[in-house]
């Protein structure tokens, strides 16, 4: 129970959303109200993890070079057209169109829906549809703000799904046992930096307080999304995977040393890789010159194959330069 505040009817609670429903049907309740937590350590992580609190990293003179030009805050546009070149495809057991009604939205909602929508627009990374097809849109309130979701669950029970090996973060894991230094990166919107095959487009159409749109990549919350990212990020870095594991939008650097002149050769590889292949990342949520820490991001809880033991990767990672 949270008592930080008492009124004169009793302490504040915490309640479950069950209780709460029942709470609002119950007769003799005048009123109720909801106090939402905008802060969270995963918010101030993300805050704080800036070009200025890497001054003096061992890192800080790599990434300076790969800085606007890796490191982006914002995609530049469609995917270009790469060295490996793959594309997502969408394919339907029929051609019977799919078209849902828009949710009901407050206000907020639809300032950050039409907010996004300009941005999207303005990076060609939507356009206007006359599609047959579309998918209500709606907003997550995240520690960092409002996402953005497009409820594809309509289509999705009719795409066919290929037949795409998945990593396992159990074989993740046991490629890097041996690795005494770690940096993880994280791919600025995903799934974003994938094209989408032109005919396949109309599909992908969502509903906004400003008409009909469509995604020209690949959209998130499609079910044959995680595929074709999954098969990009494994080609791309094919040859690098002695020194560099991807789990679908997070790419692992790891060394067998504390040296951090080998880590920084190896992280200059896959930066170089991700430059070359037009690969974007997201500098708020990498880490980087971690020593004997396991990337957090990947696996909150290891169960290990033998025995009952267990170890906890849930680990405080390099963030700045003291921690490293």
């Amino acid at each position: 129970m949270h008592q930080d505040y008492e009124s004169n009817n009793g302490p504040t609670r915490v309640v479950s959303t069950k209780l709460l429903k029942k709470l609002l049907r119950a007769p003799d309740n005048e009123f109720c109200f909801m106090i939402q937590f905008e802060d969270s350590v995963k918010a101030d992580r993300q805050k704080a993890q800036d070009w200025g609190a890497l001054k003096g990293h061992p890192a800080e003179q790599l990434l300076l070079k790969y800085k606007n030009v890796v490191f982006r805050a914002h995609l530049l546009a469609v995917p270009p057209t790469r060295e490996t070149d793959i594309k997502a495809e969408i394919e339907l057991v029929d051609d019977a169109s799919v078209a849902r009604k828009q949710f009901r939205l407050s206000e907020d909602m639809k300032t950050a829906i039409r907010e996004w929508t300009r941005e999207m627009l303005e990076a060609s990374i939507i356009c206007r549809s006359k599609s047959p097809y579309s998918a209500p849109t709606f907003c997550v309130n995240k520690a960092v703000g409002w996402r953005i979701v497009h409820d594809f669950r309509g289509i999705n029970a009719k795409i066919r799904l290929p037949a795409t090996p998945v990593p396992r973060k159990e074989d993740i894991f046991d490629a890097m046992r041996n690795g005494k230094m770690f940096s993880s990166m994280n791919l600025l919107w995903g799934f974003f930096q994938v094209s989408l095959r032109e005919q396949d487009i109309p599909y992908t159409a969502f509903s906004t307080p400003d008409g009909l749109f469509a995604l020209l990549v690949t959209p998130m919350g499609l079910s044959c999304s995680p595929a074709a990212f999954n098969r990009l990020i494994q080609n791309v870095f094919a040859d690098q995977k002695s020194f560099c594991q991807a789990y679908f939008d997070d790419l692992f650097v790891f060394t067998p040393s504390d040296d951090v002149d080998g880590h920084l050769a190896a992280l200059e590889k896959v930066l170089e890789r991700c430059k070359n292949e037009q690969l974007y990342v997201k500098l708020s949520k990498c880490t980087f010159c971690a020593r004997d820490t396991m990337p957090r991001r990947l696996y909150r809880r290891r169960r290990h194959s033998h025995g009952s033991r267990q170890g906890s990767c849930d680990q405080t990672v390099a963030t700045s330069p003291n921690e490293a």
